[in-house]
């Protein structure tokens, strides 16, 4: 995104401009299309990942967009067909998250039934929040004093 808004500059009121805005249009479109194939068929679904590929497929479109008022023209063939494309590989994507979510995502409750941690799981990385209202000490696994138990995940 970056790079785009820096060769708008450098090139602003020049032919080059508009060569330059094609070739990050296609460049931007076909990493979308690598990072989408690595999410689904890759196995390398991340919330990093789905977040950069939803940034990524909205600014592609806002360039569609731009580039369709710097044209001059009333063509809004490629940004309709970039929508509808994008939308379809989105909800293909948000089904994959939420297997993966459910897959690396642990839900502790106490026998009281407050939820005390929240652990997702990716690769060798742990993140865990501790979300119990009476702020509990997790580190030996309990809250209020009674055992934890997972709800699910894993």
């Amino acid at each position: 995104m970056s790079e785009y808004l820096k060769r708008h500059e450098m090139f602003i009121n020049d032919e080059r401009l508009q060569e330059e805005l094609q070739r990050l249009e296609r460049q931007l479109s076909e990493y979308l299309t690598k990072l989408k194939n690595s999410l689904l068929q890759d196995g390398q679904m991340s919330t990093r990942g789905f977040k950069i590929w939803v940034n990524g497929a909205s600014f592609h479109v806002q360039m569609l967009i731009h580039k369709v008022r710097l044209d001059n023209t009333n063509n809004v063939h490629p940004i309709s067909a970039a929508i509808d494309a994008y939308l379809g590989d989105l909800d293909k994507l948000v089904e994959e998250y939420k297997t993966y979510k459910t897959r690396v995502t642990s839900v502790y409750t106490s026998d009281c039934g407050d939820i005390c941690q929240v652990s997702e799981t990716s690769g060798t990385f742990v993140s865990s929040r501790v979300l119990c209202p009476e702020r509990c000490t997790v580190s030996d696994g309990a809250c209020r004093g009674t055992s934890w138990t997972e709800t699910w995940g894993h």
